[in-house]
């Protein structure tokens, strides 16, 4: 809406407030982690491995379903990330309400929230080298082939 009304405004602010949007979850994803640590490193060697297996599934099944509906591989890897790395926030999320309804005055990250917590501790390891290698070989489609 912003756009309609005023889309220089938009253009001139859109970029600085793209680094702040990063920055922003950044520090809200390591405060998560940071004062949910002990939970993650108790979890972390039964979960561990299955977390990041799914991480790979889901990342993989938005590259191929991109490519089955014949999508260009830039929106095929936009689907794959948004795949891969929604699951976690959403997990904790809905873990928090599941045990606010069962467990009267439950706070923090409930058992059922914790496979979600192990998640989102370990999905950056995985997404950040997906979306440099999906980032170089954006790279390498747009550039002309040397002479």
């Amino acid at each position: 809406m912003l756009t309609a009304i005023a889309p220089t405004l938009v253009e001139r602010i859109s970029g600085a407030l793209s680094v702040l949007a990063v920055v922003f979850f950044a520090v809200i994803i390591v405060a998560a982690i940071a004062a949910n640590m002990q939970v993650i490193t108790d979890n972390f060697a039964t979960m561990g491995a299955a977390v990041i297996v799914l991480m790979v599934i889901m990342l993989s099944l938005g590259l191929m379903s991109g490519r089955a509906m014949g999508l260009d591989p830039r929106d095929g890897s936009t689907i794959a990330i948004e795949s891969g790395i929604q699951n976690g926030t959403l997990g904790v999320a809905v873990g928090a309400i599941v045990a606010a309804q069962l467990i009267d005055g439950a706070t923090g990250i409930s058992t059922f929230g914790v496979p979600s917590a192990v998640y989102g501790a370990i999905m950056y390891f995985i997404a950040v080298p997906f979306v440099l290698w999906r980032k170089s070989k954006s790279k390498q489609a747009v550039e002309p082939a040397a002479a």
